[in-house]
């Protein structure tokens, strides 16, 4: 059946400079564990490393809707070897966790990149997360990566496909 063009559901630019940024998310970005290693500067959500616990989340509800994605670019600066990070998803309010980069498996600690419709499942959930993570290293809070362009986007479930083309014959009845 055909299907309705995916659409954005939630997104962030991050020029706002808060937590509070962006339109469609189920509540403000939480800053867990280490207070005070994330920022919102430069038009970006910026994670420092001082101490490898740096880790923010954001939820939104997909429920009704199918295939959803998500896209962003990330950048890094001053990191080193030992300084590695994860950009994660959850479809069950956190219980467990998917990929989405690794920047020691990915190699990728001082390139940064582009995520281009990054598959969040084929059916959308209420708990959705994303999280941003260090999962090694440590240094100044010069040390750090960055995300921006956030978007998730979705499809809502078409209607049945009938018939797209009809026969219909405009006349007196006879």
């Amino acid at each position: 059946s055909d299907r309705p063009a995916p659409q954005s559901v939630a997104s962030d630019d991050f020029a706002s400079g808060s937590a509070a940024g962006g339109t469609g998310w189920s509540n403000d970005w939480q800053e867990e564990v280490a207070a005070g290693d994330i920022l919102f500067t430069a038009g970006t959500l910026r994670l420092r490393d001082p101490d490898q616990s740096a880790q923010a989340t954001r939820s939104v509800d997909l429920s009704g809707y199918i295939n959803p994605t998500v896209s962003f670019t990330y950048t890094t600066a001053a990191l080193d070897a030992p300084d590695t990070f994860v950009i994660e998803y959850s479809n069950d309010g956190g219980a467990t966790w998917n990929t989405i980069v690794d920047s020691f498996a990915d190699g990728n600690n001082n390139n940064g990149g582009t995520v281009s419709n990054f598959s969040l499942g084929g059916v959308g959930t209420a708990d959705t997360i994303l999280r941003a993570r260090f999962t090694g290293g440590s240094g100044g809070n010069g040390e750090y990566f960055a995300i921006d362009n956030l978007d998730i986007s979705a499809q809502l479930p078409g209607s049945p496909n009938y018939a797209t083309s009809y026969d219909a014959k405009v006349g007196p009845v006879s």
